[in-house]
């Protein structure tokens, strides 16, 4: 049974970035935003899209988050390929945001260091 929707009180796309930008950080990359991936043809170029954001809380909460990334490095395609992480807070015993947002960000986390080991793969 629907009971409501939930609705993200910000830009979906700039939260993927972020969270993915935040990643590569910790890693030690060192992160200049861009707007396009046409702006620099040389060292590593990362863009892609969100294609998930999606959370339900039936007897327990189930995140799903996915975006395709390609990865440049100088020009040469290294990487091309879809990411999904899950995530999930535990029993749904009142459907709250912050378990919804908790969700969410463990999948999106999952997905954004699934990249960033395959990154590490291609770039030795």
């Amino acid at each position: 049974m629907k009971t409501a929707d939930v609705v993200a009180k910000n830009d979906v796309a700039e939260w993927v970035t972020d969270a993915i930008v935040e990643e590569f950080q910790h890693a030690g990359y060192q992160v200049t935003r861009g707007s396009s991936s046409k702006e620099s043809t040389s060292g590593l170029v990362v863009s892609g899209e969100v294609l998930t954001v999606y959370c339900t809380a039936l007897f327990s909460y189930e995140g799903d988050v996915s975006f395709t990334a390609i990865v440049m490095k100088d020009g040469k395609e290294l990487i091309r390929k879809r990411y999904t992480g899950q995530g999930g807070a535990g029993v749904n015993w009142a459907a709250t945001s912050s378990s919804y947002g908790y969700s969410l960000s463990e999948a999106l986390e999952r997905a954004a260091k699934d990249l960033l080991r395959d990154l590490r793969a291609y770039n030795n």
